[in-house]
Order: C-alpha cells, then sequence, then structure tokens
C-alpha cells in the first residue's frame, strides 16, 4: 500500500523536484558543459597578449518566449594566472565556443575592471538601532 509520501513505483514525492521555468520555456534539457566550453584562450593581435576566457553567467533578456536575447558574461585574465580575473564583460551570445576573436576583442575593449561580489551582511552584524531603551525611567 503507498503512504501518503510515495507516489508512483514507490518514488517519494519529497525527493522529486520541480521542472526549472528555464527548461519549459526553452524546450530542453539543460547542456552539461565540460571545462573546455568554460574556459578558452585568446589571443590579442592589437596588444599581442594572451588572455584567459572564463564563461561565468548566461541569462537571457527579453520577452519571453520568443523575443529573447542569450546574454553571456566573460571574465578575463592573464593566462598564467586563470583563477585572478582582471576584467569582466557582458554581450550576447549562447556560449563561448560561437564567439569569434574579434568578438571577444570587442567584448575585452568594452570590459570593465573586475570587482568581486559584494559579500551579504551575516548574522551576526548589526543591522540599524539597537533595541535598547534610550530614555531615562520615570519616577
Amino acid at each position: 500500500m503507498d503512504g501518503p509520501m510515495e507516489g508512483n513505483g514507490g518514488e517519494r514525492e519529497e525527493a522529486r523536484r520541480p521542472t526549472p521555468v528555464r527548461m519549459v520555456m526553452e524546450g530542453g534539457e539543460e547542456k552539461e558543459r565540460s571545462p573546455g566550453d568554460r574556459i578558452r584562450v585568446f589571443h590579442d593581435e592589437e596588444t599581442g597578449l594572451d588572455w584567459s576566457v572564463t564563461l561565468t553567467g548566461q541569462s537571457a533578456s527579453g520577452i519571453l518566449p520568443r523575443r529573447t536575447v542569450p546574454l553571456i558574461e566573460l571574465a578575463f585574465s592573464k593566462v598564467d594566472s586563470p583563477e585572478e580575473p582582471l576584467r569582466r564583460a557582458l554581450c550576447r551570445g549562447e556560449d563561448l565556443a560561437g564567439l569569434s576573436d574579434a568578438e571577444l576583442r570587442a567584448a575585452l575593449e568594452g570590459s570593465d575592471p573586475f570587482t568581486p561580489p559584494m559579500k551579504e551582511a551575516g548574522a551576526n552584524e548589526k543591522k540599524g538601532r539597537t533595541s535598547k531603551n534610550r530614555r531615562a525611567p520615570r519616577d
């Protein structure tokens, strides 16, 4: 006999996860990416420098489901220290492999200095005024 927590085939309902909206709107499973799909070495002909370009984020902008523009965030770092990004850019595209060297050069030229994400206020930090009574007691 199936209990209230079990579904078809003995599958527990609490173990099932809802389908992400992006999968419903795009009509498919999210692509598995290998580390090679997220990192690419780019040689800038104008400056003669080699850059390590990392795909750090993906999104889309526009009105779903038909009028969207795919966006990617790129981090540029020195080839010998790819874990220390120096520049970041947001550009149009679906993946790193789909960008030409000219598009990467344009993204680098339009990039901003990299700033690490802001840390959220911890639970130990006080916010606002304290709850202490600031008046003197009445007699």
